[in-house]
């Protein structure tokens, strides 16, 4: 029955020739991806067929064919990008390398405004409430972007695009319900403003309620959440060379989770039953400038407010960004300039489980970037040079230089190689704070023959240290596209050294082992566990761990005609470490994905769209699976859209996310679900 299903979802020979007169044309554009106007690869506008990077556009056309609900998700149609779901609201998300709960080497930003929290550098994804049919594309990058988005960017950039209000001078709600989804509500309203010539206004909200998974890996499923976001943008057109954008959006979550925290008394992780709180709030006004035919500037100033009430950590902090930008074209030769300006506000206050050892409460950046594209043969090669170089106040200066070729033999061919630094500065957890984890056994350090004895856990704590120093990380990417009628491939190669990669491991004394060994050979039992009973183990961050990851990904694409677009990718990476030592957390492993993706014009007014994924490698403690989506929707009227979409549909359930020792939450199964949409458009 799967077979059938997989065949005949997956492979709609039976569209290739039909005829395309009466149809509607795909956007041929977009979904081939080829030659869409992209930013966010070197800060300033080109092709992506033309960029010389792993670069991935993920189109608003897709999304909606997609049917997917969240930022997340959509990342699951991107080739090459690790995408595990760990409950019903959490994501593990990187590109590269594994991910994890906590992932700090992927930037994530909303129109160029980044959206990190820098206790540990990563994004609560279940905060990410965008409006997708507000969405323009989602530009990825899969390798180092900090030669112009700066530190703890050396994994990949995700960029989500969301459209000029110009575009969205209308009404629209949205309502969706499914096996899980208790309830999805939306709108947007939009239209012109009268301040001045060409300005338009969008504002937008939403109202979210979820049920919990069917089955977790340890304990009970708590995973329901209620999400509810309210937000808006101004497009204001001040005169034929200047433009003002000014968005904010305001999201408030209430999630359950199961969390394993470890017990004050035994040691051992326990069950805790406790929601996850959280209000995000984002404010960002940007203004560009043309200059004159040759060179134009932009001024982006944004602010980000962050409040997250959780058992073992409450977080408050805001962060502030000022960015100017200048690019000048002289002759052949292209030039941006970079400097930016951020403050990260970061009150501490302790709980039972996180305290601060040197009260670390502001981060403070600061830094520019030079950029060059060098026309070596006009049409054919071209020399892109340039460095960031950034300090802060917990590692100093920091710099992030690259180079990048490309050559252009004709219209059709495209090769590019490059080689960079990227740089992670190390999150306040590994800087600052003193984690309360679960405590490990006296038997795998100490073994008496006594099993209740050998089985005491000691108090364990995560100890961040503030001698830590940057991860940096050499890659060399070499790339190849190649773009015919209807069809192209893209392939990227890569291979990064990553230094002072993240290791952990305990420091235990020898003094400690003594006093253990003196009790015991006394035959005081009592005395050895009133001993275990004060004492603490500290598990320190290591210095000198290598980190060696490489791989690569494969991309095709092909329309036979107006009404089948299919991709097919192949992703492999490969990653070991060297001067581990003891590390807990230094896993050698590989990782491969197929993902091949459909989207079928069925009649002028209906649309299938089909995903199916094979995952398999031993990064994430879980089997291999195949994963099949499908997505059906139907234009009833033009302003009446009916969607149908089904999300793991081979299985009732399969396990995404496996890890127990790098993430507080315990993960569950992935359900089997369906989810029905209207949306309707005034």
């Amino acid at each position: 029955m799967k077979i059938t299903i997989i065949v005949f979802t997956l492979f709609p020979i039976f569209f290739i020739h039909a005829a395309d007169s009466e149809l509607n044309s795909f956007d041929l554009e977009s979904l081939l991806a080829t030659d869409v106007q992209i930013t966010s690869a070197m800060k300033r506008t080109q092709t992506a067929s033309k960029t010389a990077a792993s670069v991935y556009v993920l189109s608003s056309q897709k999304i909606k064919n997609s049917g997917v609900t969240s930022i997340a998700q959509a990342l699951t149609l991107v080739p090459g990008m690790q995408v595990r779901r760990i409950d019903g609201n959490k994501w593990a998300i990187s590109a590269r390398t594994p991910a994890g709960r906590f992932t700090s080497k992927l930037l994530v930003m909303i129109d160029g405004q980044s959206i990190y929290n820098p206790a540990f550098a990563g994004v609560y994804w279940e905060a990410l409430n965008i409006p997708l049919y507000d969405v323009e594309r989602i530009e990825i990058i899969k390798g180092q972007g900090g030669l112009l988005w700066g530190s703890n960017a050396t994994n990949g950039v995700v960029n989500v695009i969301t459209k000029h209000s110009l575009d969205t001078r209308s009404a629209v709600g949205h309502i969706e319900t499914g096996s899980r989804l208790n309830h999805r509500v939306s709108f947007r309203v939009g239209d012109d403003l009268s301040l001045t010539k060409h300005s338009s206004y969008r504002v937008y909200g939403s109202n979210e309620s979820s049920g919990k998974s069917a089955q977790s890996v340890l304990w009970d499923t708590r995973d329901k959440a209620k999400k509810t976001s309210l937000g808006g943008r101004i497009d204001l057109t001040l005169n034929d060379d200047s433009a003002l954008i000014i968005q904010g959006d305001y999201t408030k979550i209430n999630i359950g989770q199961t969390l394993q925290l470890p017990s004050p008394v035994t040691h051992e992780r326990m069950e805790v039953g406790e929601s996850e709180k959280r209000q995000h709030a984002q404010l960002m006004l940007r203004l560009d400038n043309r200059l004159s035919n040759t060179s134009n500037q932009m001024f982006q100033a944004s602010m980000s407010v962050q409040e997250g009430e959780q058992t073992y950590f409450n977080e408050q902090f805001s962060h502030y960004d000022f960015d100017y930008q200048l690019n000048m074209l002289t002759g052949p030769t292209q030039t941006n300039i970079g400097l930016n300006y951020r403050y990260n506000d970061i009150p501490f206050t302790d709980s039972a489980f996180v305290k601060s050892s040197s009260m670390t409460e502001s981060i403070t950046q600061f830094g520019g970037f030079l950029q060059t594209n060098v026309t070596l043969i006009p049409k054919v090669l071209d020399l892109i040079i340039g460095n960031k170089s950034e300090h802060n106040n917990l590692t100093g200066w920091e710099h992030q230089p690259a180079i990048r070729l490309t050559w252009t033999p004709n219209e059709a061919h495209f090769f590019w190689a490059s080689i960079s630094q990227g740089v992670r500065i190390p999150s306040l957890a590994e800087y600052d704070y003193e984690t309360v984890v679960n405590g490990i056994k006296v038997k795998d350090y100490l073994v008496t023959g006594n099993p209740s004895f050998d089985n005491t856990r000691i108090r364990t704590v995560l100890k961040g240290d503030a001698g830590t120093e940057a991860e940096t990380s050499i890659s060399t990417e070499f790339g190849y596209r190649m773009s015919q009628d209807g069809w192209n491939l893209d392939l990227s190669l890569f291979h990064t050294d990553s230094k002072n990669a993240f290791g952990v491991a305990p420091s235990i004394s020898a003094t400690s082992f003594t006093a253990i060994s003196s009790f015991l050979g006394e035959g005081n039992l009592l005395g050895a566990l009133g001993y275990l009973s004060a004492a603490t183990v500290d598990v320190v961050f290591l210095t000198g761990v290598e980190l060696i990851s490489k791989g690569g990904d494969i991309v095709i694409s092909w329309q036979p005609n107006s009404r089948v677009h299919s991709e097919l990718s192949y992703s492999y990476t490969t990653y070991y470490y060297k001067n581990e030592g003891s590390s807990l957390l230094a896993n050698d492993g590989t990782l491969h994905q197929l993902s091949l993706s459909n989207t079928v014009q069925l009649t002028d007014e209906q649309t299938l769209f089909s995903l199916i994924r094979w995952e398999n490698g031993d990064a994430y403690n879980t089997d291999n699976y195949v994963s099949l989506d499908l997505s059906w929707g139907w234009e009833v009227t033009p302003w009446l859209q009916l969607s149908v979409t089904g999300n793991n549909l081979l299985d009732s359930s399969h396990l995404e996310y496996g890890k127990m020792n790098d993430t507080l939450t315990v993960p569950t199964y992935i359900d089997r679900s369906v989810i029905l949409g209207l949306s309707f458009n005034f």
